[in-house]
Formats: C-alpha cells, structure tokens, sequence
C-alpha cells in the first residue's frame, strides 16, 4: 500500500474485523469496510488480486474476508508483537519522565536549599518564587504522566504476555 494511513487501515481491517475475538475469519460488507476505514474499492480490488482478501458478491453487495484460514493466526502474531512492542516503548517512555522529574525536583530542592543562603533583594525574589512555581509545576506534570504512561505500558505488557 502506498500511504502510511492506507497500510494502516488495511491492517485494523485485518486484525480487528476480519477475526472473530475467537479466532475465526469474518466477512465485512464493501461498504461498511469504506464507512468505518475509509478503505477505497480500489485498495480492496488491490488485496484481493495479492490473495490477502477473499471478495464474495452476496445480496448486491460485496462481502469481503481474509483469503484463507492460515492466515488467522500470522496476523495475529504480528499484532501481538507489534503490541507488545508499543507496550515496551510506553513503558520506556514513562519510566524517562520519572527521571525527568526526579531531576526536576532535584534542582527544585538545590534552589530552594540556595536562595535560603544567598543575600535577599526585593528584585530577584519574585523571579526566584516564580522560577520555584514553574519547577514545581514541570516536575509534578511530569511524574503524573510518566506514572501513567508507566502503568498504562505495564499493562499492556501484561496483557500481551499472558496471550502468547
């Protein structure tokens, strides 16, 4: 397929409506396949001429399915891997935000612990209480996302590993 968005679309075609949750091929009709992925006649017309899809002519319309009972269980290996590998990127990511924001409030406490040292002019000390309010502010926002993104990863993972 030519575009990112169509290899996409024919993918989320593939893995989640022409397999049953039970492991068993579906049909779709052509146009629910085009309302729900905007997938065009032509790209269908394309996956069947490579044998991927099967189209079948049932009550004026077209119905379409994966050409073939061995091709259940490839495609969903490949989503399953690709699954757990956004689930190991997630959890990455997250677990870099937490650093982030332990350096964050790291520098936070080192200026807070320096400006109780340094001279006090009325000039800097609205700069330095702002400066101390926005550390705060990054360091909090980033724990909580990189929590999130940590858990969410986790989850992910745990999901995918127990199917495999």
């Amino acid at each position: 397929m030519p575009s990112r968005r169509q290899r996409r679309a024919v993918r989320r075609l593939c893995e989640e409506h022409l397999i049953s949750p039970e492991g068993r091929r579906l049909s779709l009709e052509e146009n629910e396949i085009h309302r729900q992925l905007k997938l065009s006649c032509e790209t269908l017309g394309k996956l069947v001429d490579r044998r991927l899809l099967r189209s079948d002519q049932r009550a004026d319309s077209i119905y379409y399915e994966l050409s073939h009972d061995t091709l259940v269980e490839p495609v969903l290996a490949t989503s399953r891997a690709r699954r757990k590998l956004m689930g190991t990127l997630v959890v990455i990511s997250g677990t870099l935000l937490l650093g982030l924001a332990l350096i964050l409030g790291g520098i936070f406490v080192l200026a807070l612990f320096a400006s109780t040292f340094s001279s006090k002019s009325s000039s800097n000390e609205a700069g330095i209480i702002i400066a101390f309010i926005l550390i705060m502010i990054a360091s909090g926002n980033l724990f909580v996302v990189g929590v999130s993104l940590f858990r969410s990863g986790i989850r992910t993972l745990r999901r995918y590993r127990s199917r495999s």
